[in-house]
């Protein structure tokens, strides 16, 4: 099996006293550089050696180390050295996130089970091991050692449980404490099978081959480099400029997230690879064609596959639209750009041509125009964007939009409702995040299900947060006395209540009236037929709020929410909730929003 080498080619020196934690995404792709690093209280120190490299510079965990799932790999590998002559080490080391995985006897994973000084000691340790049943090892971000010295494993300076109950717990072994070295950490994979998931043509010249995660990228890299021109490279049967094999002009790799899960007590992203390959000459529409060298990916077992680009039957990711359409008299454009992941190949068309077409007939033209050279390698999307304006047309219908070089657009209509399902869809957002109990018929529902549901105890709001007492701006509250705050619309992702966040949709509601005409019974909400536009309505409920935050003075209180936050539903929440202090910041934005009201 071949290491995938991930070394710290750092000497750590490390102190004994209290449990020590390193942080992996400060490891992920920074020079090891010489310094002082405090954890636990104790100062550590990481030394340069002689391998200038990067700390965990590896495929599986730079970029971003917590997204990646360390499950897909069999150990983890690193050496480990005492300090004291005769003076054995019994250090126990667990990864973790937001809970811990297994703890392990680090002795236990080295040959004859001593670690002493009289020389580095190989430490490895299979995935299994670390992982537990509330932590699969999904997304890592600490490495843990505790309990690193004394003369037997019961011993120590502080046991792992001692330390979490009592971090100030000691005993008699830490009187002569032991530093210890740690070396190489080392990242072996599993045996992980690759596959090609699918493949898609993003333009006349490239194909975009979609991998699944399992691919190592410096390994892929440096593959497809020693295989030269077999690997990637396309022939036909009949297109005479691909007789025999071609390779791809320029080779790019990009990884994105197409799932979120929930496995082991943690959430991970899941993602898959691309690899974009860009042909020196155009693949011909409706032409077979077989793309082989497949096997400079390990672990795939067919290494030719049959490709065939249809234009018209596929939609191109390199063409950008509004999928919800366009307002006859508005701009209308829509945009196109081949993005090749980091190759620094750049995509360019020769032609320019783009057409509006008949959304169940590309091959029915209605408006045509030229590509437009909007932004030369794009600093955002890392190509160069063209920019399709065809403003003029304001024929209502269902289109798409058709490039020769590259394909057609995702569906997308022109009409002067097209936007109005959208907006009716985000005002009505509100209504869900409101403190209220939420009943039909003014929730969405189904058979079997329904989003309706309790409110949390308005008895519960609010009390007022100790430092009111002695804050500048109080005027007489009393720690945890209570004023009635009526109920709120909830903040993104918890039950808080800002009126900072809050503050902002007084301006966007008066700019829907500035620029159409809101009315009743648009938004199905309780008050729907009082012969007032329900975005009054909701605004209204909004400023209740906004009024019982007001203090007898004037100022208001920045914010209401529990004083943790809240893990449940909101019928589960049970402890009173805390009003905070009063801002400047509140109390001008509640004058602006009175305003405006």
């Amino acid at each position: 099996m071949t290491k995938r080498v991930a070394h710290v080619c750092a000497m750590i020196v490390l102190g004994l006293d209290a449990m020590l934690r390193f942080h992996i995404w400060s490891l992920s792709v920074l020079p090891i550089s010489s310094g002082v690093w405090r954890s636990g209280g104790s100062l550590r120190r990481f030394r340069r050696n002689s391998c200038n490299t990067y700390l965990l510079a590896h495929p599986i965990l730079s970029d971003r180390f917590r997204s990646y799932r360390l499950s897909l790999l069999w150990a983890l590998e690193f050496m480990i050295r005492a300090t004291v002559d005769g003076k054995p080490l019994f250090p126990r080391f667990s990864l973790s996130d937001a809970t811990f995985g297994s703890w392990v006897e680090v002795a236990s994973y080295v040959e004859g089970g001593i670690i002493d000084n009289t020389q580095w000691h190989q430490v490895s340790i299979p995935m299994a091991d670390l992982a537990s049943e509330e932590f699969q090892l999904n997304s890592v971000f600490l490495l843990n050692f505790a309990r690193m010295m004394g003369d037997d494993p019961d011993k120590g300076c502080y046991d792992i449980s001692g330390y979490v109950d009592n971090p100030t717990a000691y005993n008699a072994s830490c009187d002569s404490p032991q530093d210890f070295y740690v070396d190489n950490f080392v990242l072996i994979p599993a045996e992980v099978s690759v596959d090609v998931l699918g493949f898609q043509f993003t333009s006349d010249r490239s194909l975009e081959l979609r991998i699944s995660s399992g691919m190592f990228l410096d390994e892929t890299k440096a593959a497809v480099a020693a295989a030269s021109s077999a690997a990637f490279a396309i022939a036909s049967a009949t297109d005479t400029r691909y007789a025999s094999p071609v390779a791809p002009a320029a080779i790019g790799y990009s990884r994105k997230a197409i799932k979120a899960s929930y496995v082991g007590g943690q959430g991970y992203v899941e993602s898959e690879w691309s690899i974009h390959l860009l042909y020196p000459e155009t693949i011909m529409p409706q032409e077979e064609y077989l793309l082989t060298g497949l096997d400079v990916i390990s672990k795939i077992a067919n290494d030719t596959i049959r490709v065939v680009r249809n234009p018209f039957a596929v939609v191109s990711p390199s063409i950008q639209i509004n999928q919800l359409g366009f307002v006859p008299e508005r701009p209308k454009h829509a945009y196109v750009s081949n993005w090749l992941g980091d190759s620094p190949v750049r995509f360019e068309l020769e032609d320019l041509t783009f057409h509006i077409v008949a959304s169940t007939d590309p091959t029915f033209i209605f408006h045509s125009g030229n590509l437009t050279l909007r932004s030369p390698d794009d600093p955002q999307t890392g190509t160069n964007v063209y920019d399709a304006d065809f403003t003029s047309f304001k024929k209502p219908g269902e289109y798409r939009v058709y490039v020769p070089s590259v394909g057609v657009s995702f569906e997308f209509d022109i009409d002067n409702t097209v936007l109005a399902h959208a907006a009716t869809t985000m005002s009505r957002l509100l209504y869900y995040k409101r403190n209220v109990e939420l009943v039909e018929p003014y929730v969405d529902s189904g058979p079997g299900w329904s989003l309706a549901r309790p409110s949390i105890d308005h008895s519960l709001d609010g009390v007022f947060h100790p430092i009111l007492e002695t804050y500048p701006l109080s005027n007489g509250e009393t720690a945890l006395g209570f004023k009635q705050i009526l109920p709120g619309w909830f903040d993104a992702g918890d039950y808080g209540h800002y009126l900072h966040n809050m503050y902002y949709i007084w301006p966007a509601f008066n700019l829907a009236f500035d620029l159409g005409d809101p009315q009743d019974n648009e938004l199905n909400i309780p008050e729907s037929g009082n012969g007032i536009p329900d975005l009054i309505d909701e605004l209204e409920f909004g400023m209740d709020f906004a009024i019982s935050m007001q203090a007898e003075d004037g100022g208001v209180y920045w914010r209401l929410c529990s004083a943790f936050f809240d893990p449940g539903l909101p019928q589960d929440v049970s402890e009173p909730r805390i009003i905070y202090e009063k801002t400047t910041r509140a109390t001008a934005e509640f004058a602006g929003m009175a305003a405006i009201h």
